[in-house]
């Protein structure tokens, strides 16, 4: 869009479409893990799950936009890191441990996020 290669209606829509995707499959794995197997509904995992979601949603604008920064480093990392690799050995480890570390650091990715948000809302109703 800025090279004028493309046009800014065609990236909204393929963000949109991206998104709605992500977010379909972030509810049927909600569901698949909280509903379909039951594994998630049981203790200590539901607690545990209900607690994340509750911290995430407790967190202040400036938290949540640094967490996700955060996260944002790591998975652009974890693409470069990729794209660098000769065989698929290289690329597994390469994604493999920058997404590992944004998990663990408990940084902020909206997608990621939707699955947690999704299985908490299955979990209260």
């Amino acid at each position: 869009c800025l090279e004028k290669q493309g046009r800014w209606l065609g990236l909204a829509k393929n963000w949109a479409e991206s998104y709605i995707g992500n977010f379909a499959g972030a509810l049927f794995a909600a569901y698949f893990l909280a509903i379909a197997t039951g594994l998630l509904l049981i203790e200590p995992w539901s607690s545990y799950i209900t607690g994340i979601a509750q911290t995430k949603c407790d967190l202040s604008f400036m938290e949540a936009f640094w967490r996700g920064v955060g996260c944002n480093w790591l998975v652009c990392l974890a693409i470069w890191l990729a794209i660098g690799s000769k065989d698929i050995v290289g690329k597994v480890f390469a994604i493999q441990f920058p997404i590992m570390a944004f998990v663990a650091l408990g940084f902020e990715h909206s997608i990621a996020n939707n699955i947690t948000q999704c299985h908490w809302q299955q979990v209260l109703n």
